[in-house]
């Protein structure tokens, strides 16, 4: 663990009732060792050096554990309310090695083998995704680990593919490194390198679960290609695996003609997910479909545990630069930009953000519900990638000023990304677009100009065309 200040303290009080919390830190320089030290004194600093290697570093952690079970969590990750006295009781009743935990993120689910026996030939395995090996029997368990996006994702945004190309590279009879290199690449939009190894996974024996997991990712990646054939042909793969996959029956919902989408429809309604590796979504959808969003407890989460908006400082004194007569501010954030123009008035969907913002202009609201009214200039920031972004834009009035940012990366709140291209192409009906600026993240800000990074965030500026 390093620099996880932001969400260390939600995962630590989440857990705070268990018997013993053990940390191994690799170098933090925020304050992750304060936090840390508000919940446990065995804080282990400087002895274990960072490899890329998840297993190494979780059983070294282990090795510092005295208990007879050991709960393995994440810093960005929060156990669900009163798990821990579930969890004792299930030990006490439940003759096993390792009690599976339902992990959620915000379009995904499964499930992993997060409790499990302080025993020597019980250790994790596998640089990254890593597995627990030596567990006889396991059992599933009705409890939840919450997992959310921390912002130290950003310093390494390559963290994950790096290590999975060298361990592949390393082995190239690795088989369950492979999916991950192939779902990788769908996470990073390269459909064609997805293809790429999802095929080579395909091609080696597996386990069903991930097999169909598989076939799905690489109908995903077809359908992106615009190759719809061979996108439906693996889709159908998938289903027959498994019949109760969900969302690759909703994936044949959209590759489908009119007829054949609304039994496929009837078929999604009626899956159970059983035995599912991973419970998700699309990435694209249809029109008529909402997208897969947030509620405001989410964001309220985000929010309490990191409200620092820093690093959005060069972008906000952009769109303060851009804004001009009566500015309101649709958002999900702490409302800075009262700190720049004039005549500020917004609105968030939530309650922590308006809390924060402590500003009689911002007040709680329904983006979708909400009247807009009439402003000179509307201002659009970290809202495009969470909501429907077609439907808030549509609401509008025409002939306004608008400033909008969207990102370029993957998240588990972001239920879309974007690139120039996407954004002329999408909003083409609804904004005529006049300037586009590329933020990179530089030294944990986004910063105009410099070097460009493989994360980044695109501020644009436009004129409404219409509203519905």
């Amino acid at each position: 663990m390093k620099n996880e200040e932001a969400m260390l303290a939600n995962c630590l009080e989440s857990i705070k009732e268990i018997d013993e919390i053990v940390i191994v830190d690799t170098g933090s320089t925020d304050k992750t060792r304060d936090v840390a030290l508000k919940y446990t004194d065995k804080f282990f600093e400087n002895e274990y050096v960072w490899n890329d290697n998840f297993s190494e570093a979780r059983n070294f952690v282990n090795s510092k554990a005295t208990g007879d079970w050991l709960l393995t969590i994440d810093a960005d990750e929060v156990l669900e309310d009163g798990a821990i006295s579930k969890i004792r009781e299930k030990i006490k009743t439940t003759p096993c090695d390792a009690l599976c935990l339902q992990i959620v993120g915000q379009n995904t689910s499964f499930y992993s083998p997060r409790v499990y026996r302080n025993q020597s030939h019980i250790i994790w395995k596998g640089a990254i995704h890593n597995y627990l090996e030596g567990i006889v029997k396991q059992e599933r368990m009705d409890v939840k680990i919450k997992f959310y996006s921390s912002p130290t994702h950003a310093d390494d945004p390559n963290r994950a593919l790096r290590i999975l190309t060298k361990e592949v590279k390393a082995n190239p009879k690795l088989i369950r490194e492979v999916y991950y290199l192939g779902r990788e690449y769908t996470y990073k939009q390269e459909w064609e390198k997805a293809v790429y190894w999802l095929q080579i996974y395909l091609e080696k024996k597996s386990w069903a679960g991930e097999r169909a997991d598989g076939y799905y990712l690489l109908a995903k990646s077809y359908w992106q290609l615009q190759q719809g054939e061979k996108a439906r042909d693996a889709c159908l793969q998938a289903i027959k695996i498994n019949a109760n996959f969900k969302a690759a029956l909703k994936l044949m919902v959209l590759m489908s003609g009119p007829k054949n989408s609304k039994k496929w429809a009837e078929y999604a309604e009626l899956a159970t997910n059983d035995d599912v590796l991973f419970t998700h979504e699309p990435i694209e959808q249809k029109a008529e479909h909402e997208p897969i969003e947030q509620k405001a407890e989410y964001y309220n989460q985000i929010l309490k545990s990191n409200h620092n908006m820093s690093r959005y400082e060069d972008i906000t004194k952009k769109v303060a630069e851009w804004a001009s007569g009566n500015v309101l501010e649709i958002g999900c954030g702490t409302a800075e930009l009262q700190y720049y123009v004039n005549n500020y008035y917004g609105f968030d969907f939530s309650d922590e953000a308006v809390k924060i913002a402590n500003n009689p202009h911002v007040w709680k609201a329904d983006a979708y519900k909400e009247d807009f009214g009439n402003y000179d200039t509307y201002v659009l920031t970290e809202v495009l990638e969470h909501l429907d972004d077609i439907k808030i834009i549509s609401k509008i009035p025409a002939n306004k000023n608008i400033i909008f940012s969207v990102p370029s990366f993957t998240d588990p709140a972001h239920v879309r990304t974007y690139s120039k291209k996407t954004i002329e192409e999408r909003f083409n009906k609804y904004i005529k677009i006049e300037n586009m600026i590329r933020f990179n993240w530089i030294n944990k800000k986004w910063t105009e100009g410099e070097k460009d990074t493989s994360f980044y965030i695109i501020l644009c500026r436009g004129t409404t065309i219409y509203s519905t």
